[in-house]
């Protein structure tokens, strides 16, 4: 296998390197149109739960 694509390389010189072209200028154009965020957000994730505790005041059932 590896053989026949080599051998078929060096057959067709002119074919690869416009394909390597081809893939070069595709990838030049996805890196220059990928979304990056220059300034990712770090802050940290807060997450309120609330519950119902009858008979507890507020200030007693923060605890749970």
């Amino acid at each position: 296998m590896v053989d026949t694509l080599l051998a078929f390389s060096l057959r067709r010189p002119l074919l690869i390197l416009t394909f390597a072209g081809l893939l070069a200028l595709v990838g030049l154009y996805s890196f220059r149109t990928i979304p990056i965020d220059a300034f990712p957000d770090v802050t940290s994730v807060i997450v309120q739960v609330v519950t119902k505790a009858p008979g507890l005041f507020p200030e007693e059932s923060n605890g749970w």
